[in-house]
């Protein structure tokens, strides 16, 4: 898992402007989606970008040349792209380089994620511990680990005898059916388990999933 997960998200990232505690109350952004190499730092804490991150309030970003960083921007649900060699600042609602020009909104919409806090299976945001939570048929899925080490990340079938999609850096993008009802598996090294039922429904439109594990 990556270090920088020490972060929705499902549903609803770890020094300064990235933590668990930011991405439930000052998160204002999340990365869509990155090539190449960027870092994100706050307080003097710097840390590098992955997918699906969240980003708080004035966090500084730095993307290395012929990298591109795209970011969802709560609050105007746009997409704004940054591309390397860059140094910019983000705030609510936009993103500001270095010599003090705006980067500009794309026009292309984006959802803010559904960030969620769940323990050993308990989700204690958004629904019910005995519901599962609905997702889209091709959700994107990041978890994000607390202080116990994470050995694997699986989705299984209701009866968990098919694994459907293992994770790669802490994210998936697996493929559902609609109706189905799978199980979302964190393993930890201590042997513990942590688990999330998941409901595919071909009606549900939702951000990425960002869950945050304790």
């Amino acid at each position: 898992m990556s270090k920088i997960s020490t972060l929705i998200g499902l549903l609803l990232a770890a020094a300064a402007g990235i933590t668990p505690a930011s991405a439930q109350s000052a998160d204002i952004a999340y990365v869509e989606s990155l090539t190449g190499t960027a870092s994100a730092s706050v307080q003097g804490a710097t840390v590098p970008l992955d997918v699906l991150d969240v980003i708080s309030e004035r966090t500084r970003v730095e993307l290395g040349a012929r990298s591109e960083l795209r970011i969802c921007l709560h609050g105007p649900r746009k997409l704004v792209s940054l591309k390397g060699p860059l140094q910019a600042t983000v705030n609510a609602d936009g993103v500001t380089a270095d010599n003090g020009k705006a980067l500009a909104l794309s026009a292309q919409a984006c959802a803010a994620p559904v960030i969620s806090t769940f323990q050993g299976g308990i989700v204690s945001r958004s629904v019910t511990p005995t519901s599962p939570t609905q997702v889209s048929l091709q959700p994107t899925i990041k978890i994000v680990g607390g202080a116990k080490p994470v050995r694997r990340i699986v989705l299984w079938d209701a009866a968990q005898e098919k694994s459907l999609a293992t994770f790669e850096h802490s994210v998936a993008r697996p493929k559902l059916e609609d109706g189905h009802t799978y199980v979302l598996v964190v393993e930890r090294n201590d042997s513990s388990e942590l688990k999330m039922p998941i409901q595919a429904s071909a009606g549900t439109k939702s951000g990425p999933l960002i869950f945050i594990t304790r």
